[in-house]
């Protein structure tokens, strides 16, 4: 039984890990959605005042 444990912890834990990537990935994706969105806004305005 200790085995069984063992390995359902391990798998566990790598379902853990590949959310917790997940998770980061995408974070950074939508960090890097408002980045552009920033930048395009600040281009449109620019191109508003000329």
């Amino acid at each position: 039984t200790s085995c069984r444990g063992e390995r359902h912890s391990r798998r566990r834990s790598v379902s853990h890990a590949q959310l917790m990537h997940d998770k980061g990935r995408s974070l950074q994706d939508f960090s890097r959605r408002m980045w552009l969105h920033q930048l395009l806004e600040g281009v449109h305005t620019a191109n508003e005042e000329t």
